[in-house]
Parts: structure tokens; sequence; C-alpha cells
């Protein structure tokens, strides 16, 4: 290379220098996608009703349209959910359905009572019906959320956060959720390989013999990737291991998970939500605090900027209206169609609330040239 060539590839690096502060400034933070996440997902916990679910699924599958690469592939994965939350429709109908308002009756078929003595078929109503559609929009939404944080968020920025007593497991779930991403591109390129070999099978006929290669190629593959997060220090505690902690952890977990149990079925649901939240803050205690023991050094950190503060702060409002909201028994969060059908409530300060969701979208319209 000569020196013309140095000088002009020098000037270039200068003149895109710029562009690269403008993306850097207005790209999120990992830990923010971090916190849409668990606030889209926390407003679709806390409403049945399918209109406000139905809102966080657009919101969602708006992030997913702005940062999703341009391989279309990813998009059977998002089909797919969709006609496994149709699939439950069907499913809860058969069940058994109950409700005032009969539609039809279907053939019954009734278990044996050794095996429990369970009915399928018998009349379906519109009560059963509405409800059945509300919670496989409820499905799609949660389902769309978290495919749009997989695409959205950089997994390994993100997993450089994860706390110590916690950094294996964030390796294990990063691993997971890249293996899905991974599987279709195993799945194109043998594909492509048996085309070239002469087959020309339609693609359906040709995922038997596929399975076995695939699975194996996946597996290969995500073994790959955990050895090399392994060999870059992802994962590996540098504390001091007590082992008293991992039992109060433990302890603490099964306080929080029989707390929230019983604030479903218990008499006191303000006692049980305190026993939930109190082994919550148990083992956020015991987290922080290997977190401070920890002698992990990051040659580099992610800048906050006012993109990312903005976003938090959409977040946190949208979470705090819908939980309001839910306290004091307003904006029709809970939608039940029985005993009889009726039509979901809609409030616009709900709506506003899952409209809040889209704030990612403003960054990423920003960042981009025009």
């Amino acid at each position: 290379m000569g020196r013309a060539d140095v000088v002009s590839t020098a000037r270039a690096g200068v003149a895109a220098a710029p562009q690269r502060r403008a993306e850097e400034e207005f790209r999120l933070h990992p830990l923010v996608w971090a916190c849409w996440f668990a606030a889209a997902l926390s407003v679709v916990f806390l409403t049945s009703n399918p209109l406000y679910a139905a809102l966080v699924g657009l919101a969602a599958l708006c992030q997913y349209a702005a940062h999703r690469p341009d391989d279309r592939r990813l998009d059977y994965v998002l089909v797919i959910g969709a006609l496994f939350a149709v699939a439950t429709i069907p499913l809860n109908l058969i069940s058994g359905s109950s409700g005032a308002t009969q539609l039809v009756e279907l053939p019954t078929l009734t278990v044996p009572h050794w095996l429990g003595g369970v009915r399928f078929g018998g009349p379906v109503t519109a009560e059963s019906l509405a409800y059945a559609a509300s919670q496989a929009v409820r499905l799609s939404a949660v389902f769309v959320v978290v495919w749009a944080f997989n695409v959205s968020v950089d997994h390994f920025r993100l997993l450089k956060y994860a706390p110590a007593g916690l950094a294996q497991l964030g390796v294990i779930l990063s691993v997971g959720i890249l293996l899905v991403p991974s599987a279709i591109d195993s799945l194109a390129l043998m594909q492509e390989a048996r085309v070239t070999r002469g087959h020309r099978g339609a693609r359906l006929t040709a995922l038997p013999a596929l399975a076995i290669p695939l699975l194996r190629e996946s597996l290969e593959r995500s073994v790959q990737r955990a050895e090399s997060l392994d060999a870059r220090g992802f994962g590996r505690l540098a504390l001091v291991r007590r082992p008293y902690e991992s039992l109060i952890a433990v302890g603490a977990l099964v306080v929080a998970a029989g707390g929230a149990f019983a604030y479903y079925y218990a008499p006191m649901p303000g006692v049980a939500a305190l026993v939930a939240l109190a082994g919550m803050a148990m083992l956020l205690i015991i987290v922080l605090g290997q977190q401070r023991r920890s002698g992990a050094v990051r040659l580099r950190t992610d800048r906050v900027g006012r993109a990312d503060v903005m976003v938090v702060a959409a977040c946190v409002a949208s979470l705090a209206i819908i939980a309001a909201l839910r306290v004091t028994g307003a904006g029709s969060l809970v939608f039940l169609p029985f005993p009889r059908a009726s039509v979901p409530g809609f409030d616009a300060l709900a709506a506003l609330a899952c409209v809040l969701l889209v704030a990612p979208l403003g960054p990423e319209l920003l960042r981009r040239p025009a």
C-alpha cells in the first residue's frame, strides 16, 4: 500500500468519524434493552385485556421490523409462533367450555376414571371462545416481545453486565437464545447442499432427512460458542466461593415462589406478596454481594446517552401506569367474558402506557443515515 492509499484511507476514516459518533450516540445500551424487555413482559402479564396485549405486540413488532437483519428467514419463526398461538384456541375449547351462550355441540370423549376422568368435547360457548382467543393474543404478544428482544440486543455486550453470581447462567441463556438463528442458518446451508447434489424434493419432504444432521450441527455450534465464551472469560466467577450463599439463594427462590403461589390461592394476598418480595430481596442482596467481591475488570464500558435515559424513562412510565391501574382496578385491564360474553374495555391511559413501549424505535430511526 502506497503513501497515497494510506492518506486516502486516513481521510476516509476521519470523514466517517462524525457518522460513527452519531451512530454510537443513538445506539442503545444493552441494559436498556433488558429494561424494555422486562417492562413489555410485565405489561402483558399484568393485563388480561387482549386489546392492550395486542398493542404491546404491535410495539414489539415495530422493534423487530426495525432491527431484523436482511435475511428474512427469521420471519418464519414469528409465523410459527403465531400458528402455535392460534392452535391453542381449539385445544382450550375441546378441553371444556362454560358460559351461557352455546355455539355448537362437539362429540364428547371421557377419559377413564383411573386416568383422571377428564372430558373432552361437549358444548362450545361464545364465552369460552372469547377467553381462548384473548389468551392466544397474549401468548402471541409474549412471543413477539421475546423475538424482538432477541433480534435487537447484542447478546455478548449484555452478557458482560451479568452479575458474577449469574455469569454462568448468562452464558447458558445466551447460547440457548442463539440456538434458533444458528439452526436456521444451518438449515439453509443444508438445503443448498441438497440442491447442489441434485435433490429437487420439496422442503417439507426433505425435513426428515435434514432433522438429525441439523440437530447435530446446532449442538456442535452451541458447544463451540460456549467454549469460545469461556475462553474469553465470560462466565468465570472471580470470587471466593461460599457454599452457604447458594443454600440461602435457593431458599430465597423457594420463598419467593411460594409467596407468588399463595398470592393467587391464599386468603391473605397482602401477606403473600410481602413474603414473595422478601424472598426476592434476599436473592438480590446475595447477587449484589457476589458482584462486589468479583474481581472482574472491563476493558471497555458502554456509555449511557440521552437516548438511553429517554427509553428507560418511557419503559418505567409505561410499567408504572399499568401497575397503578391494576392496583386501583381502573383502566379495564382485567377481561373475563364469563358468565356472558362481552367486549373488552378500552382506556386511553392504559393504551398510552402500551404505546410508550415503542420508544426504542426513535433512537433507531435517528441512528440510521438519511
